[in-house]
């Protein structure tokens, strides 16, 4: 199957990794056109994508895409050169279109649907199932996909006897809004008070490629996601991963959308905290070796049942097969 992924950003490099991951576990033919969010650091989130813009020879590169296609999957939205150059090439009216949701960043006015600006009739309408299908009602929720080949569903040592546990925080994009901010005052004042809690050491880490910070994943305890809002990120699913405990507020819903896009049997292993609870959050966690080690081993083993990115591909493939009909 020949699927096009287009966005107007990395996406912390969500579509690129969908596609990487659709070519590793189902044999597809997939690619993902990144139609803005240009530089280094960009390029490193994402290195699946292939930058395009507005000149003649990515014109030819995006038209020749987007007429090869089967399914045409659009992440979060299109710039205004990609939307033109899309509807010059009838594509969109002869494949099955998918509209993905990923970021609110981009999506004002508040939380709006905007599928409907890009003129398209979609054949599916999908939402990442994180805190964003509560805006979305009507779309199908659906997982991100995590494939980063460094790491994998082997055993780790799940305890490190002689050393401090460590909470690894590393913020990457300014979310801000009412849903997926990352950061805040309260919060800012309840990292401070962590670093100052005995046997604990906070490590923050910010500008490291996908990879590197991954591997660093794979021998801390703690992976510190935001906890200001009701919702999660992509770094909660990195840490279950890499056998760490993912640490965020998300709350029911949040936690119900995963599960039901996963269809999981049960909810993820989450450690709940708001910048008031955080430091006794993590606190009573690591108190106990015995069961902070069963913690990650069970994060761990959830992630590599339910949220593979093999299995995830298949939920995506069975989306696809009907909306071709």
């Amino acid at each position: 199957m020949r699927i096009v992924h287009v966005s107007p950003s990395a996406l912390a490099g969500a579509p690129g990794m969908l596609a990487a991951a659709q070519n590793a576990f189902a044999g597809h033919d997939a690619l993902h056109l990144r139609c803005g969010d240009y530089g280094p650091s960009r390029d490193a989130m994402s290195a699946n994508s292939i930058p395009l813009t507005a000149c003649r020879a990515d014109r030819d590169t995006f038209e020749a895409a987007a007429r090869q296609a089967d399914v045409l999957h659009i992440h979060t939205g299109l710039p205004e050169f990609a939307s033109e150059w899309l509807a010059e090439t009838g594509a969109a009216r002869i494949r099955p279109c998918i509209y993905h949701v990923h970021s609110f960043v981009g999506e004002p006015p508040i939380y709006g649907d905007l599928s409907g600006d890009l003129g398209i009739a979609w054949a599916a309408k999908v939402a990442v199932a994180q805190a964003h299908p509560r805006m979305y009602p009507g779309f199908r929720m659906m997982p991100n996909c995590l494939y980063r080949p460094g790491v994998n569903s082997g055993a780790r040592p799940w305890e490190h006897p002689g050393r401090p546990v460590t909470v690894l925080f590393s913020p990457s994009t300014a979310a801000g809004g009412r849903w997926g901010r990352k950061s805040s005052a309260g919060f800012a004042r309840a990292l401070r008070r962590l670093t100052r809690e005995p046997g604990i050491a906070v490590m923050t880490v910010r500008g490291w490629a996908p990879e590197r910070l991954l591997a660093l994943r794979t021998t801390v305890e703690f992976g510190l996601d935001e906890v200001v809002t009701g919702g999660f990120h992509l770094v909660s699913l990195e840490t279950m991963a890499a056998g760490g405990i993912a640490v965020n507020a998300a709350d029911g819903e949040a936690i119900a959308c995963l599960q039901i896009g996963a269809r999981a049997p049960a909810p993820p292993p989450f450690l709940h905290a708001t910048p008031a609870t955080l430091v006794e959050a993590i606190r009573s966690a690591a108190r106990d070796p015995g069961r902070l080690a069963r913690w990650r081993r069970d994060s761990h083993a959830y992630f590599w049942r339910w949220l593979a990115p093999g299995r995830i591909v298949g939920l995506w493939d069975e989306l696809y097969r009907e909306a071709m009909g």
